[in-house]
């Protein structure tokens, strides 16, 4: 099996992952294997994959470590964790945002990706 090959890389002991008997049973398919790492147990972003990678904590990892869940579960597990960045750390974001917007290759690629409204009337109002 492919994916084996793959958890292989996570754990080597992956079987012993919880939930894999259910992702096992789907195939795997829909579900992914999360580093228990990532968040904290308040529900806080802790670690990204790249802290993981740079700590040398994200491959071979005992099976305790990680879970399989699935993949709706796991979008709405780490979109709640960015949420509660503090005021400090979303004002710092921002102002890294305004900061790499100043560079022309960076804006260029944003302008290149924003939606453009058609032009034309709405509500018989021209566009501005």
């Amino acid at each position: 099996m492919k994916y084996t090959s793959l958890l292989n890389k996570y754990c080597k002991d992956y079987t012993k992952i919880e939930n894999y008997d259910k992702a096992l049973a789907d195939n795997f398919a829909g579900w992914v294997c999360h580093h228990r790492l990532e968040i904290t147990l308040d529900g806080k972003e802790a670690h990204t994959p790249e802290s993981l990678k740079r700590l040398d904590m994200y491959y071979h990892r005992p099976h305790y470590e990680l879970i399989f869940m699935r993949r709706s579960e796991h979008i709405a597990l780490h979109n709640h964790a960015k949420g509660t960045y503090s005021k400090e750390r979303r004002a710092n974001i921002s102002k890294q945002t305004k900061v790499a917007m100043q560079r022309p290759d960076v804006k260029a690629r944003a302008d290149a990706k924003r939606y453009r409204w058609p032009k034309g009337n709405i509500n018989g109002k021209p566009r501005t």
